[in-house]
């Protein structure tokens, strides 16, 4: 029988992208898996089990099924693992973000600790609806490859069975050159499930700016992608140190953590005062002064991330304000969950997002007073 030929991505632009789905999923799963795919009508998708499901703990042997396109008429295919929360508008919106970048491979979900969440939190604070990723390993969490990319990429995973599917993935988009972009908002929330494949020490792994209640608007997605700054002000969910990430002079590919830089000059000072007097009444100073210097490194990494998107070209409006709240929410839990954790502490209270939300509203309103003037 004649293998059904795959769609040329390049033939199909100017036109409305059809995709198929597959959800990979362990039969433990097969429950939620289900109640994915009820979510995905009216796109045409399917459900992709492990085929050794009492094998070791693996993710690229149902990858590498999950990824090998199976609908003649699909110009891009999406695979969904089965721990996501779909937004309500899923389906519009994904569909809407392919036809703005129909030829890239596009992440939908952002770990909140994540290198690349930092960056993607300097992209909502610019109001840019795209940003390359920084990080080494793709988001594999919801993912879309026009469908020919997507064939070779299975076949890429069946070489290497060893490797965890987004490492895969990640030198796989690397090695076809392909630009990759991460979604602001993402577009699935991480359910709370117990982990498969031994992650479970990594705590809660929400996503950087699910915005669950509201959809983007129709032209949100077609303004070009933010390319990730050389230094991103970022934190590491382990330990919490302020850090800069950093893109190598010689390889671009390579990123590498760096000392915190200063954004802020003689302004500095002020800043520091701004977050000090802010975080003064959650009482951690004379609580944890381990865990109040922790959200004090947070909340001055927040500062510097603000100061950094104000130097990029900054889009406005009511939900570019609403991506930059939710992604600034997730920072403190996305970031200081490991350092929470180990003091007996949680980073995820409404106190502690309600002070960044204010310090980021304080630091925002300066910096577009100094603008102005």
């Amino acid at each position: 029988m004649k293998e059904p030929e795959i769609p040329d991505v390049a033939q199909e632009c100017g036109t409305a992208p059809i995709l198929s789905a597959s959800i990979m999923a362990h039969p433990r799963r097969a429950e939620n898996a289900r109640r994915i795919l009820a979510h995905l009508s009216p796109l045409r998708a399917r459900i992709v089990f492990d085929p050794e499901p009492f094998g070791s703990p693996s993710t690229s042997r149902t990858a590498r099924l999950a990824w090998r396109p199976w609908l003649r008429s699909a110009t891009h295919h999406l695979v969904l693992q089965d721990d996501v929360v779909l937004h309500p508008r899923f389906v519009q919106q994904i569909q809407e973000a392919v036809a703005s970048q129909p030829r890239a491979a596009l992440s939908f979900f952002s770990e909140w600790g994540s290198f690349t969440s930092n960056a993607l939190r300097v992209a909502a604070l610019a109001g840019a609806s795209w940003v390359s990723q920084p990080d080494t390993y793709l988001s594999t969490v919801a993912m879309v490859l026009p469908t020919r990319d997507a064939e070779l990429a299975s076949e890429f995973i069946s070489q290497h069975p060893g490797d965890p599917d987004d490492e895969c993935m990640g030198r796989f988009v690397q090695s076809r050159r392909m630009d990759h972009f991460v979604s602001n908002p993402n577009l699935v929330d991480h359910d709370v499930l117990s982990s498969l494949v031994g992650n479970g020490n990594h705590g809660v792994r929400r996503a950087t700016n699910f915005v669950a209640d509201t959809a983007a608007p129709a032209t949100w997605w077609s303004t070009p992608p933010l390319d990730t700054p050389d230094r991103v002000p970022s934190l590491h969910w382990r330990t919490g140190t302020p850090s800069s990430y950093e893109r190598s002079s010689e390889d671009a590919a390579v990123w590498t953590i760096a000392a915190q830089r200063d954004h802020w000059g003689e302004s500095q000072p002020a800043i520091s005062r701004i977050v000090r007097r802010s975080l003064e009444p959650l009482g951690f100073e004379t609580r944890d002064i381990r865990f109040y210097n922790a959200l004090l490194g947070a909340a001055l990494v927040l500062c510097d991330q603000i100061a950094l998107a104000a130097t990029l070209d900054r889009r406005d409006g009511d939900f570019a304000s609403l991506c930059a709240r939710s992604a600034v929410h997730s920072l403190a839990p996305g970031t200081l969950r490991g350092v929470a954790r180990n003091l007996g502490l949680d980073a995820d209270s409404q106190e502690i997002e309600r002070t960044f939300i204010d310090i980021y509203e304080r630091v925002d309103a300066l910096v577009r007073g100094s603008s102005a003037s």
